[in-house]
C-alpha cells in the first residue's frame, strides 16, 4: 500500500501542471451507465483503485484517437469491447490552469490540432499524446507479431510516432520488455539530442539511443578510422566532379550495401574456415586421438553455428576431453602392456631365489664355506641382473607415461596453433586488396573493371584501416561470424528512424546480430539523399530481410508545413523523380505563399538575404534556418553574412551534439528530421541540377519549414526549378 501511495504521489507531482488533455464518455454495450474517462500522459488511481486518470496507452484510450462519436470498439487482452462514445472533449491546460476546451468528433481538422500546428518550433521535439491522429495511432499500437515498415511523408510525425510507439510497447508489454532492451537508431548526434526529451516526458527512461556508426564502434572497437559520409556526399554533390568517378563511387557504395556483398562474404567465410583446418590427425605422440575427418566435422558441422574463434574455443574443449579420456586409456594400455613382462621378471627372481635355497639345503653338508659364498655371489649376480631388467622395464614404462603426460600438456595448444587465427579486420582488408581472391568471390557480380577500381581504392585506405560507413555492415557481419562480440547483446526491439538511408545489408546485419525481428523502420524514400547506398524500395527490405512476413503502413498526411509550402515541395519532388514519389498530403493549415527569388549578382542576393533574416527575426520566429546544398556553401554564406553584421549564426556541421535554436546555417543533408519556424533556401555557387538526387535534397530543405519558406538563388544555380516547370 505504501509503495502504491508513493507511486501515486510521484505521478501527481509529475502531472500537476497538466494532469490530463482529454475526456471521453463511453457506455459499454450491455451497461446502463455511461462512464467518464480523463486521459493523460500517466494513469492515476483513486484509493479504491478506480481510475481517476487513465494512461493514453490504455486500450480504451484508443477510442479517443480512432473513434468518432457513436458506435466504437477497442481491443483488450481478453477480446473486443464495444459501446457508444458520446463525448470527446479536448483540454488546454498549462501550469495547472484550464485555458480552453473543445468538444470534437474527429481530430484531423479540429481547432485543437490547428492550435498545436500553429505553434513555434523549438530546439527539442515535443510529445503529441494530445493530438495523435488515427493513422498515427494505428502505427503506435501496431502489434509485435511482425516487423513494421512505415513509409511516412515529410512532416507526418514519423520520429514522434516512433518514440510514442516505444512508450506504448513498454507500457503494454511490461512483463516482456524493459527500456534497456529497446534501441533507437537515429542519423546523427544532433538528431538524438533533438528527440532526447520526448521519452522522459512520456514516463520512459533508459532506452538506448545511438547512431549506426556509434553502435558499430561499440561492437567493433577502435581499430579503424571512419571517414565522414559527408565527404563522399560532398564529392557527389559537386557539379564539376568527374562523371566516370561519380559512377564508380555510387556503384561501389550500392554493392557494399547489397545482399550480393553478403553472399560474397559468406563464400569468403566458407573459404576461410576450410583453409583454417590443418591437414593432419590430432595425435598424442604416435597415438591417434581424433582423426582429421572428425576434427573437420567438429569444426564445420557440430560447432558450425558459432563464430570461428569460438569454434576454436569449443574445439579446444572437445579435444581436451577426448585427450583426457584417451590419455587414461593409454595409461591403462601401457600398464597392461608392461605388467606381464614386469610380473615375469619378478616371478623369475622368485624362482631363482627358490632354486638357490633348495640347492643350498641339499648340499649344505657337502659344500665348503668357499663354495657356499660362491653360490651366494652367483645368486646375487643373477638377481641383480633380473632387478636391472625389472628397473629398466619399469623406467621404460614410466618414461612413456611421463612423456605422454608431458606431451599432453601442450598437444592441444600446439595442434590449435595450426589453425590460422586472424581477426575480422584482417580478413576484410584481404578481401578488398587481393585481386585473385576478389575475382574468385565477386566475379559473378562485378566486372573486372570495377574489381580493379575496388583494389585501387583500397590500396591506401585498407592499409591504414580507414573505412566508410558502407564498409560497416560487412565489418560487423565478419566480426559476428569470425570473432563474436565481447558483450552480450540483450536488445530485442529496434526502432530505426530516417531508415531510407540504410542499405539492405545494414538492415540484415542488425537483424542477424540481434537475433530479433522486432523492428520498427520509419523513413521516406522521397528524402533518400543517400540513395546511392540506401534502399530504393521498401519491398526489397520485406523480401530480403524479413521474408517470413513484414507489415507495411503509410503516412501520407503532413502536419509540419502549410499547404502552400507542401504544394511547392511536392511539385519539386514529383518533377525530380518523374512522378515516382509518394506525395505528402498537408492538413488544412494555410500560410504565406513561399517566395522564389532569382538574382543575377551575388551581392544583391546576400543583401536581400540579410534583409529577409532581419524581417523574420522582427516577426519573432524563434527558429530560423538558412539551408544550402553543401558545407562549402555554408561556410561561404556564413562569411558573407558575418560581413553584414550577423555574428550569431550557428553553423551545424554534423558533429554537433545540440543546437540552441535561433538562426542556424545547415547543409540540406544534415537538416533531415529537424523543423524550423522559417526556412530560407539559398544557392550561390552550387547548382541544383534537374535530377532525382538534387530534387530529394531540395525537397528535404523545403519541408523543414513550418510556417515560412523563401528560396533565393543566383542565375544558373536552379535548373531543377527552371527546367522542370516548377516555376
Amino acid at each position: 500500500m505504501l509503495d502504491v501511495s508513493k507511486e501515486n504521489l510521484s505521478k501527481v507531482i509529475h502531472a500537476k501542471d497538466k494532469p490530463y488533455f482529454s475526456r471521453i464518455d463511453f457506455q459499454e454495450t450491455g451497461s446502463n451507465e455511461s462512464k467518464k474517462y480523463y486521459i493523460g500522459k500517466l494513469s492515476l488511481l483513486k484509493e479504491n483503485n478506480e481510475p481517476l486518470i487513465i494512461d493514453w496507452r490504455a486500450p480504451i484510450a484508443s477510442t479517443y484517437y480512432d473513434g468518432r462519436l457513436g458506435e466504437v470498439s477497442y481491443q483488450t487482452d481478453t477480446g473486443t469491447v464495444s459501446g457508444e462514445l458520446s463525448l470527446k472533449r479536448q483540454f488546454t491546460i498549462e501550469e495547472g490552469k484550464l485555458l480552453d476546451f473543445f468538444d470534437v468528433d474527429i481530430t484531423t481538422n479540429d481547432e485543437f490540432l490547428q492550435s498545436h500546428l500553429g505553434a513555434h518550433a523549438d530546439n527539442r521535439l515535443k510529445d503529441i499524446v494530445s493530438t495523435i491522429q488515427a493513422e498515427q495511432n494505428k502505427i503506435i499500437r501496431a502489434d509485435l507479431e511482425q516487423p513494421l515498415i512505415v513509409q511516412g511523408a515529410a512532416g507526418s510525425g514519423k520520429t514522434t510516432i516512433a518514440l510514442h510507439r516505444i512508450a506504448y510497447l513498454i507500457y503494454t508489454y511490461e512483463e516482456n520488455f524493459v527500456p534497456e532492451n529497446f534501441m533507437i537508431i537515429a542519423p546523427n548526434s544532433l538528431f538524438l539530442n533533438y528527440i532526447s526529451g520526448v521519452l522522459p516526458e512520456l514516463g520512459v527512461e533508459r532506452v538506448q539511443q545511438t547512431t549506426f556508426t556509434k553502435f558499430c564502434r561499440r561492437l567493433l572497437g577502435e581499430k579503424y578510422k571512419l571517414l565522414s559520409p559527408e565527404e563522399k556526399l560532398g564529392f557527389l554533390l559537386k557539379t564539376d566532379a568527374d562523371e566516370a568517378e561519380r559512377v564508380q563511387v555510387k556503384r561501389l557504395s550500392k554493392f557494399k550495401g547489397s545482399m550480393q556483398f553478403k553472399v560474397v562474404i559468406d563464400k569468403y567465410l566458407n573459404k576461410i574456415e576450410k583453409d583454417m583446418l590443418p591437414n593432419t590427425d590430432f595425435l598424442l605422440e604416435e597415438y591417434l586421438i581424433v582423426s582429421r575427418e572428425e576434427v573437420k566435422r567438429l569444426f564445420l558441422v557440430e560447432n558450425g553455428h558459432l563464430p570461428l574463434h569460438r569454434r576454436l574455443d569449443q574445439l579446444k574443449q572437445n579435444l581436451s576431453v577426448k585427450l583426457k579420456n584417451r590419455k587414461e586409456e593409454l595409461h591403462d594400455q601401457l600398464h597392461n602392456e608392461y605388467q606381464p613382462r614386469i610380473n615375469a621378471i619378478r616371478k623369475r627372481m622368485a624362482e631363482v631365489k627358490e632354486e638357490f635355497e633348495e640347492q643350498s639345503e641339499l648340499m649344505a653338508e657337502e659344500q665348503s664355506e668357499e663354495q657356499s659364498e660362491e653360490g651366494e655371489r652367483v645368486l646375487s649376480e643373477q638377481l641383480e641382473k633380473l632387478r636391472l631388467q625389472l628397473v629398466a622395464l619399469m623406467d621404460e614404462r614410466d618414461g612413456k607415461l611421463a612423456s605422454i603426460d608431458k606431451t599432453a600438456k601442450t598437444v592441444v595448444r600446439k595442434y590449435l596453433a595450426r589453425f590460422e587465427k586472424k581477426d575480422a579486420l584482417h580478413y576484410y582488408k584481404q578481401l578488398l586488396t587481393k585481386k585473385e581472391l576478389l575475382l574468385s568471390l565477386a566475379g559473378d557480380y562485378l566486372s573486372e573493371d570495377h574489381i580493379h577500381y575496388i583494389l585501387d581504392t583500397a590500396k591506401g585506405t585498407a592499409k591504414k584501416s580507414t573505412f566508410e560507413i558502407e564498409d560497416l555492415p560487412a565489418l560487423l557481419y565478419l566480426k559476428a561470424r569470425v570473432e563474436g562480440f565481447a558483450e552480450e547483446l540483450t536488445i530485442n526491439n529496434v526502432v530505426i528512424d530516417e531508415a531510407q538511408d540504410f542499405s539492405i545489408f545494414q538492415f540484415f546485419v542488425l537483424r542477424y546480430i540481434l537475433s530479433t525481428t522486432n523492428f520498427t523502420i520509419l523513413g521516406d524514400l522521397s528524402q533518400g539523399i543517400y540513395s546511392y547506398r540506401g534502399v530504393d524500395d521498401w519491398q526489397e527490405v520485406q523480401d530480403q530481410v524479413f521474408p517470413d512476413g513484414c507489415s507495411y503502413l503509410m503516412l501520407r498526411q503532413s502536419y509540419r508545413t502549410t499547404i502552400e509550402i507542401m504544394n511547392l515541395a511536392n511539385r519539386v519532388i514529383e518533377a525530380g523523380t518523374q512522378g515516382r514519389a509518394v506525395l505528402a498530403e498537408p492538413v488544412v493549415r494555410h500560410g504565406q505563399k513561399p517566395t522564389i527569388q532569382r538574382y543575377d549578382a551575388e551581392d544583391d542576393l546576400v543583401n536581400e538575404l540579410a534583409v529577409k533574416i532581419t524581417e523574420l527575426k522582427r516577426e519573432n520566429y524563434s527558429s530560423i534556418a538558412l539551408i544550402v546544398k553543401t558545407m562549402d556553401e555554408c561556410e561561404r554564406i556564413k562569411n558573407l553574412l558575418t560581413e553584414q553584421g550577423f555574428d550569431n549564426i550557428t553553423l551545424l556541421t554534423g558533429d554537433d551534439e545540440s543546437y540552441a535554436g535561433g538562426l542556424v546555417l545547415v547543409p540540406a543533408y544534415l537538416a533531415k528530421g529537424l523543423e524550423f519556424d522559417a526556412v530560407v533556401v539559398a544557392a550561390l555557387n552550387e547548382r541544383f541540377e534537374n535530377n532525382d538526387f538534387n530534387a530529394k535534397l531540395l525537397y528535404v530543405a523545403m519541408t523543414r519549414a513550418m510556417h515560412r519558406l523563401d528560396v533565393y538563388y543566383l542565375a544558373g544555380t536552379m535548373p531543377l526549378l527552371e527546367e522542370s516547370g516548377v516555376i
